[in-house]
Parts: C-alpha cells; structure tokens; sequence
C-alpha cells in the first residue's frame, strides 16, 4: 500500500519485528486492489498468457 509503512524493531535476539502499518479504509483497499489487477492484466497480455492459466497455476498450489 503507498504510504503504508512498518515500523521496525529488533528484539533482544536481533530478529526484526513489524509493527502493524495504521488499518487502511475498506474503499482504499477496493483501489489497491484494482491498481494490482489492473497491472496483472497487463502483464498477463504482453506475455499472451490467458489469465485462465494463471488461476489453474494457483489452484494447482493447494494440493
């Protein structure tokens, strides 16, 4: 998300810690996610790959 940022810590045994970014309205969501699939398709064209193909390849994930 633009602007969202994570604030980091490191605990006492050096791993990195995220903290929550501040919750984003459900209508900005709406927006990102249109943002993502616009720029899927768009990559999904200019490779001649049918969508199709990609949502088999994800499906295929859950076996």
């Amino acid at each position: 998300m633009r602007g969202a940022r994570h604030e980091r810590t490191v605990d006492d045994r050096g791993r990195v810690e995220l903290a929550e970014p501040p919750r984003e309205s459900d209508e900005r969501v709406a927006e990102e996610a249109a943002d993502l699939l616009y720029h899927l398709e768009v990559l999904l064209l200019s490779r001649d790959v049918p969508l199709a193909v990609a949502l088999e390849a994800l499906n295929g994930r859950r076996r």
